[in-house]
């Protein structure tokens, strides 16, 4: 009786079934939702087989070109330009992937804790980059840093339980002040989807956010509220937000002499409060990470909105704390739920950290702004599959049977 044997490429994925990774991916219905999102078989390889090879290339190597040499005679393997052919496709919509995929996460992680709050945050991170052949790169201020550097800013939205955090959607950003001018290819589609994401480049971040979160409700993903710091908090924003969106707000507010708040009738800037209204207000003493906090409300209108301002000091006039000005849409909450509810904006400041230091995020070494926009929204589902893979296995609620 002749032996059976298997190539070493059925082997390899024989093999693959048992691997977790492609089990979570499995989970989230991959395969489908990347062939409704345009990555179809073009020229040889089949556009789900590309996908899947460059999301495992990060645990092998920190370049494409290094991948493809490892990964010869795999089932992982393919050659370097069917790599980058597919991460220029401009019919690719990768916006509409990741969002999916996130959704299907949302969606498993609504098992874990059902009852628990769901918040969705905004923040930009940038990145450096260098070169001066690379497309809409031009110089941008780094917050990190406190300097100018060659990159791009990515507003970003995402998901948290207060556990996990998914990312759902970005938009690539550049500055006025360009370091390369007509970098742009001249015969692009302008009904494609690269078309559209390239239109984004110039938009004011507030315009990209309200973008960002009009998709979202639009594909209904629910929320307790949108979170984001002093630098998103204007009225105009968070009036479009909070009614014509549909979602509460709860922000941190800039105390300045330019933004303004309506108390008792009378118009109060931010900074104003402090020494006008702050003193004659009920103070309440409660902690917040070990550190004794005194705390202060009212409720004001900002700009078109009704909105709560919880005013907090720390006691300890020593501390490194400094005073701060909190903002709700949820009037009826407690100035404790308010603090409460904002401390799940870090989340997406550790989402950041780690898709920079783990995920590759931004790291990919190319000129093309689509392969940009593809390698970013493979960092991000790389984040999202580990974060499932990570709750599963620390939560008890996760059933392993």
């Amino acid at each position: 009786m002749a032996k059976v044997t298997l190539s070493d490429e059925k082997l390899q994925a024989r093999l693959l079934e048992q691997f977790e990774v492609l089990q979570i991916l499995g989970t989230l219905n991959l395969q489908s939702l990347a062939r409704k999102c345009g990555l179809r078989k073009q020229q040889g390889e089949g556009g789900v087989k590309v996908f899947i090879s460059l999301f495992m290339a990060v645990f092998t190597s920190s370049t494409i070109a290094q991948f493809v040499r490892k990964a010869q005679g795999s089932v992982f393997g393919l050659k370097k330009d069917t790599a980058y052919r597919y991460a220029q496709r401009q019919c690719i919509h990768w916006r509409k992937l990741l969002l999916c995929v996130a959704m299907r996460a949302v969606g498993v992680l609504g098992k874990y804790s059902p009852d628990s709050g769901r918040y969705l945050t905004i923040d930009d991170s940038q990145l450096e980059k260098t070169g001066k052949r690379i497309e809409y790169l031009s110089w941008i201020f780094d917050k990190s840093k406190k300097r100018s550097t060659m990159g791009f800013e990515i507003p970003c939205l995402s998901y948290t339980d207060g556990t996990s955090t998914i990312p759902m959607d970005f938009a690539i950003k550049s500055s006025a002040n360009r370091v390369s001018e007509h970098l742009e290819p001249a015969d692009l589609d302008g009904r494609s989807y690269a078309a559209k994401r390239r239109m984004e480049v110039g938009m004011k971040k507030t315009d990209l956010v309200l973008e960002m979160l009009t998709r979202a409700r639009n594909h209904g993903v629910e929320a307790d509220a949108v979170l984001f710091d002093s630098w998103y908090c204007y009225p105009k924003l968070v009036g479009k937000i909070y009614h014509e969106i549909g979602y509460n707000v709860c922000a941190q507010v800039k105390a300045t002499k330019t933004i303004m708040v309506t108390y008792q009738g009378k118009p109060y800037a931010t900074k104003q409060l402090w020494n006008t209204v702050v003193p004659g207000l009920r103070a309440k003493i409660i902690t917040v990470r070990n550190v004794e906090v005194e705390v202060r409300s009212i409720r004001a209108d900002f700009g078109n909105t009704l909105v709560k301002l919880v005013f907090c000091r720390p006691v300890d006039k020593r501390s490194h704390y400094k005073p701060i000005i909190l903002l709700s849409t949820l009037t009826h909450h407690s100035e404790q739920e308010v603090i409460d509810t904002y401390a799940n904006r870090w989340s997406i400041e550790t989402l950041f950290k780690e898709l920079k230091h783990t995920w590759d995020f931004g790291k990919s070494q190319c000129r093309n702004f689509e392969s940009n926009v593809c390698f970013i929204t493979i960092s991000m589902i790389r984040s999202i599959v580990f974060t499932l893979m990570q709750r599963q296995e620390e939560d008890y609620r996760y059933n392993r049977a």
